[in-house]
C-alpha cells in the first residue's frame, strides 16, 4: 500500500473529520491498494495524553565515548 497524501487538521478536505474528532485529530492519510484497486482514508487520533520526562542522555555532547570496531 502506498500513502500518497497526508492532510493536517485545517487543510482542505479535513472539515468533516475535524468536526467529528475535534482536537484529537492528528492527520488524515489516503492510502492506495494496487492489488484491490481501493483507496483507503485513515485518521490518526490522540487517545491518551500523559506527562513524560525524557531520560537523561547517556553521554554529554563533549564526552569521548568508547567505540569498538570489529
Amino acid at each position: 500500500m502506498k500513502t500518497r497524501l497526508t492532510l493536517r487538521p485545517g487543510q482542505d478536505g479535513t472539515k468533516q473529520e475535524l468536526e467529528r474528532y475535534g482536537g484529537a485529530l492528528v492527520c488524515i492519510r489516503f492510502r492506495y491498494d494496487v492489488k484491490s484497486g481501493k483507496r483507503l482514508k485513515t485518521v490518526e487520533l490522540i487517545v491518551e495524553e500523559t506527562d513524560w520526562t525524557p531520560p537523561p542522555p547517556r553521554y554529554a555532547s563533549e564526552d569521548i565515548v568508547p567505540l569498538r570496531i570489529s
